[in-house]
């Protein structure tokens, strides 16, 4: 059974929300350019930091 499986029981949910799960993304790989887990960190600089940097 996933997360996407749900229970009938209320606040047992095998799941969470959406922006729970992007907040998780968002801070894995936020540490893992951080600790250069991939050799991304090279990279990161040529990524625009805000929209008017494009």
């Amino acid at each position: 059974m996933g997360k996407s499986a749900q229970k009938d029981q209320i606040g047992d949910e095998p799941y969470h929300l959406l922006a729970y799960h992007c907040l998780d993304v968002a801070a894995c790989s936020y540490l893992m350019v951080q600790n250069n887990l991939l050799g991304v960190r090279p990279c990161w600089r040529h990524v625009p930091r805000e929209c008017g940097d494009i």
